[in-house]
């Protein structure tokens, strides 16, 4: 069976030690089966490092992972809904970074037009955090804490 992490880095919620913590395990989708229900017995350390990164939590006398497992027939009818919002989106997000772009190169110096890229990388990754904050406003995406390891972003598949 062949098993996948979707990790959708949202912003200011993306946290570096859970980036490192995914290539330290890249079986990690593999160490829970269709219903999320931990598999793995035979690892305490795991275990904890586990909960400790908000990947599974204690249900009961079981484990169970935060993280949806779904299967990869079912990841293009999530892409195709939010393919749609991206339809919609797009066009504005283009025109947006687009012009921002054109006024970086009106008064920067040729030599230094790499660097304008990576600037208005900032500003675009911004732009994400903006969204994040609005759609908890609209209660479409739960509040999280500072302190929180946010897993709401990942899809294990297999």
């Amino acid at each position: 069976m062949i098993f996948q992490i979707y990790y959708y880095h949202f912003g200011k919620i993306f946290r570096d030690e859970l980036n490192q913590f995914f290539n330290k395990h890249d079986f990690l989708a593999e160490y829970f089966n269709e219903k999320g229900r931990y598999i793995v017995r035979d690892n305490d350390e795991l275990t904890v490092d586990l909960i400790k990164n908000n990947i599974m939590s204690k249900d009961n006398a079981d484990y169970k992972s935060n993280i949806p497992v779904i299967a990869f027939e079912n990841v293009d009818k999530i892409h195709n809904i939010f393919g749609k919002y991206a339809k919609e989106f797009a066009p504005y997000l283009s025109e947006y970074i687009q012009s921002i772009y054109q006024e970086y190169k009106r008064f920067v110096p040729e030599r230094l037009h790499h660097e304008v890229i990576g600037n208005i990388g900032s500003y675009v990754h911004g732009i994400i955090s903006l969204i994040i904050n609005e759609l908890i406003k609209q209660k479409l995406l739960r509040d999280y804490s500072q302190d929180e390891i946010f897993t709401d972003s990942i899809l294990f598949t297999k």
